[in-house]
């Protein structure tokens, strides 16, 4: 799993600051491939959301989604856990601002948007990596509530009203009607191992799919196929 990105680093976030995270650099990423077909993912939100701004004023966010590929066993009358594949999910702009103070990590989640292909290479070591570029983000309303708070719309300097701007910029943010987080969410790096495994809590989220019943164990599996951490520069893709 790649993590880190060309962001700016120690710069206030007045958009939120329920997450934070600092950015690394990393090696160079060689071929791109973004698949323009929409795919949903249902699943469990398996690391704490890294939030920061890119060099073009943008605010990002971050996070790992574990989904439970469960199936039903017509001999016994019950679902059983099946493997657990594992997606690096990137959003920008207005969608990235509600998420930083929206989602924490164990959130059931729906998530929609473009599957991302990248090849990479570190030195002697290559592999590709996977990721979701989310164009919608919400709470699985199948497993708890929710209440929605709309973003205030920002005014013009003729007094005009303008809507948000998914552009990002830190100047051009209206503020968020939302309750405030119950405290702030301490980072956790133990989501990204070295060797690229799904993080050792994976098993204790609840599966999205089966009610309340946890996976086993052995389930997890990685998405990612020869993911290394922090192999990425593209300014778009910071984890």
């Amino acid at each position: 799993m790649w993590r880190s990105a060309r962001s700016s680093t120690g710069r206030t976030r007045p958009w939120c600051t329920r997450h934070a995270g600092a950015s690394v650099d990393s090696p160079p990423l060689e071929r791109t491939r973004t698949v323009k077909t929409t795919n949903h993912l249902i699943g469990t939100i398996g690391s704490d959301p890294r939030t920061g701004t890119l060099t073009d004023g943008r605010p990002y966010v971050g996070f790992r989604l574990a989904v439970n590929h469960d199936y039903f066993n017509s001999e016994t009358g019950a679902y059983e856990s099946g493997d657990t594949s594992w997606y690096d999910v990137a959003a920008y702009g207005a969608i990235a601002q509600a998420c930083a103070c929206s989602l924490s990590k164990g959130d059931p989640v729906i998530v929609v948007g473009r599957l991302r292909v990248r090849d990479w290479t570190s030195g002697e070591r290559s592999g590709t990596a996977v990721e979701i570029i989310a164009d919608a983000i919400g709470h699985n309303l199948r497993f708890g509530t929710g209440s929605f708070s709309r973003r205030s719309s920002r005014r013009r300097s003729s007094g005009g009203e303008d809507p948000a701007s998914d552009s990002g910029s830190d100047t051009e943010w209206g503020g968020l009607s939302q309750r405030p987080p119950a405290g702030p969410v301490p980072w956790e790096s133990e989501h990204a191992q070295a060797d690229g495994a799904p993080p050792e809590h994976a098993a204790d989220l609840a599966p999205v799919g089966t009610g309340d019943r946890a996976a086993a164990p052995g389930d997890p599996e990685p998405a990612l196929v020869g993911a290394e951490p922090g192999s990425s520069t593209d300014e778009d893709a910071p984890f």
